[in-house]
């Protein structure tokens, strides 16, 4: 081992022993900083040259850090990296008010001694107060280093499965629910939204009943040609553009292939969101299929590790009502999946029926919809 390396080694060791002791109230930051000052002089993890190492300015330090920490994009070495430059943050803090003397010019060795006593009580009044704010700087950056740390922690833990590993929901005009939603939608007199609009065919069918309506969707297929532009359908993050546009500006929202691909933390914004951009009177119809369609539809193992899945309809009803917009919940029809047993002589009637019931009891509807009003109330 080299001895730059050598050095690194033992300022990583000395740097954690460091934290384990003033964590435990043993070593006071002022030691920590002298002893961060000695091991600066000649560590290679530094902000300038190696003669200049240890003396630079909180505002270079702070610019190596920001350096380091782009160049490394995280990861535990990224967290290194951070560690170390708010150490040096730290140890830059200290202000040497006695300058060096020496010099190779007859008498200037003198001449820089005497002036250095004659200013002395200036440079010191001006490093004890820089002194403070760099110290202040330093511990300010200490907690928030222990903040990313944590945050990063956490984040990390939490990552999930990329999105793009589902395609995604589309539906056929067939459906059960798209008569309720264009009834409900109908009474609608100003600007309409549809997510996500699919190819159209809803926002067509819209139209043709005489409402200014248009579309969002993420995953708009490009190859409609001209019937995107014909039926203002845009590809856009549904987020976004939501978060986007003028409070009270829509009429009415239909959300259907969207609902089951949100995080819960989404499906609160976006119900806060859509709350905003509604105007009074204003209608909101939401499909979604039940957890229960959907672990059938994806499998266990990719249900549970996919980061979303869909909500309860009676938590869309709780988040809307959050905003003002209060709902009704229509269940779909329930999904056949256990075979009925009867006989010829018709003795397995009550049998059939039993099933039935189980059925219907067990799996319940495989999807729902939330149809709701901004400020007025809705007929259970």
């Amino acid at each position: 081992m080299d001895a730059a390396a050598f050095l690194d080694s033992v300022w990583s060791e000395i740097s954690a022993k460091s934290a384990r002791t003033i964590n435990a109230g043993v070593l006071e930051i002022e030691d920590e900083n002298e002893l961060d000052k000695m091991l600066l002089a000649h560590s290679t993890v530094g902000t300038g040259s190696r003669r200049n190492r240890g003396t630079g300015s909180i505002a270079g330090t702070l610019a190596a850090m920001q350096k380091d920490r782009s160049e490394v994009g995280g990861g535990e070495l990224g967290d290194l990296r951070l560690s170390l430059s708010v150490r040096q943050a730290s140890a830059a803090a200290f202000s040497e008010v006695s300058p060096p003397v020496a010099s190779d010019i007859p008498g200037g060795a003198f001449g820089k001694s005497l002036l250095a006593k004659a200013m002395s009580w200036y440079v010191g009044y001006l490093a004890s107060q820089t002194g403070e704010f760099s110290t202040a700087t330093a511990r300010a950056l200490r907690v928030m280093a222990k903040r990313i740390e944590t945050l990063d922690g956490k984040v990390r833990q939490l990552e999930p499965m990329e999105r793009t590993s589902l395609p995604p929901i589309r539906f056929e005009r067939h459906q059960w629910w798209v008569p309720l939603a264009k009834d409900a939608i109908g009474s609608c007199q100003g600007r309409v939204v549809h997510c996500a609009s699919e190819s159209g065919w809803l926002i067509q069918e819209l139209l043709d009943e005489g409402l200014d309506v248009y579309g969002i969707d993420p995953w708009l297929d490009q190859e409609l040609g001209d019937d995107v532009d014909r039926l203002d359908m845009r590809c856009e993050d549904i987020a976004e553009h939501f978060n986007s546009i003028e409070a009270g500006s829509l009429s009415g929202a239909v959300i259907s292939g969207v609902a089951e691909l949100m995080t819960v933390g989404e499906c609160v914004s976006f119900a806060s969101r859509l709350g905003s951009a509604l105007a009074p009177e204003g209608t909101v119809v939401l499909h979604s299929h039940s957890r229960t369609e959907w672990d059938l539809r994806l499998g266990g193992v990719l249900a549970d590790l996919y980061p979303s899945h869909p909500l309860k309809e009676e938590t869309w009803v709780e988040l809307f009502s959050s905003v003002g917009i209060e709902c009704r919940v229509i269940s779909g029809p329930p999904r056949d999946l256990l075979e009925e047993i009867s006989d010829l002589d018709g003795s397995g009637a009550a049998i059939d029926r039993n099933f039935k019931l189980l059925q219907d009891k067990i799996l319940g509807s495989p999807d729902y919809l939330v149809i709701g009003a901004k400020g007025r109330g809705m007929e259970k």
